[in-house]
């Protein structure tokens, strides 16, 4: 191991909990996530590594690259459900490679609305997205300073947690071929530059809890063993094993979509520390 951080170089992979494909799946890595080994190479070609919030596990050789994520201007995601890597702005060429929401690819290009595809850096070569499926990417790390306009912001939060709707439930996912639970709430956030920890319970080096009469949109619901993200008007969107795929609940006993099993198992409502 020479460098310190990798990044991972397929559409997705997993991470396991064991040195071995045929263990129990920890988590779900997207192209562009930036993990750190925290092992050397143990026989199958595995190592341990460890993500950007704190989530650990067992990784194949072949998944991630040792070179540094490209240096460039502009840093994208993905934010339709597949987005197309091409080799030149046309849509006749078979695509090089198909990358799931989430997604992170960088550019030395400013995407401009008119523009139908935009040139991204994709190993050493100059690529080519559409550039409805991407928009542009910004990392918030300073509580309170940095979103001006938070209702706008919290809307946009639940538009993508709405996006997967109908996605099959898949545990340890976070594509929109499947995910779990924390994985829908994570993805809702990850995508506007927020970190969450990966997990149904409320880590208090991510959030803060709250009083339900102060739940906002995009705060979120810690039930025992699952969570989900508020939407206002008492519903919320989860991933939900039961029903095997993510929809939309509510608290509220008056609601056709009330879940009374849900509504009596929760354990405390929670706000991101950044927002």
């Amino acid at each position: 191991m020479q460098s310190e951080f990798y990044y991972i170089k397929r559409p997705s992979v997993f991470i396991y909990s064991c040195p071995d494909s045929r263990g129990g799946v920890s988590d779900e890595l997207l192209y562009g996530t930036k993990i750190r080994l925290i092992s050397e190479k143990t026989m199958g070609s595995f190592y341990r590594c460890e993500t950007s919030y704190g989530y650990s596990g067992f990784i194949k050789e072949k998944d991630f690259s040792a070179e540094s994520f490209p240096d460039a201007l502009f840093t994208y995601t993905v934010c339709s459900c597949a987005c197309d890597v091409l080799p030149s702005p046309e849509y006749k060429n078979r695509p090089l490679l198909t990358l799931p929401k989430g997604s992170l690819i960088t550019s030395n290009h400013r995407k401009n609305d008119d523009d139908r595809f935009l040139p991204v850096i994709f190993g050493k070569s100059r690529c080519y997205v559409p550039s409805a499926c991407v928009r542009e990417y910004y990392v918030h790390t300073a509580p309170h300073g940095k979103i001006k306009n938070k209702s706008a912001f919290r809307k946009r939060i639940c538009d993508d947690a709405l996006s997967y709707v109908g996605t099959p439930y898949r545990w340890g996912g976070k594509s929109s071929s499947g995910i779990d639970c924390s994985g829908l709430c994570f993805m809702a956030y990850y995508l506007n530059g927020i970190t969450l920890f990966r997990d149904s319970f409320a880590d208090k080096r991510y959030v803060s809890e709250i009083k339900r009469s102060e739940l906002l949109p995009a705060d979120l619901i810690y039930f025992k063993g699952h969570m989900g993200l508020y939407l206002g008007d008492g519903e919320f969107v989860h991933a939900s094993a039961s029903a095997g795929y993510v929809t939309v609940s509510s608290l509220e006993k008056e609601s056709i979509i009330y879940n009374k099993k849900l509504a009596s198992f929760v354990s405390c409502f929670a706000r991101s520390v950044l927002l």
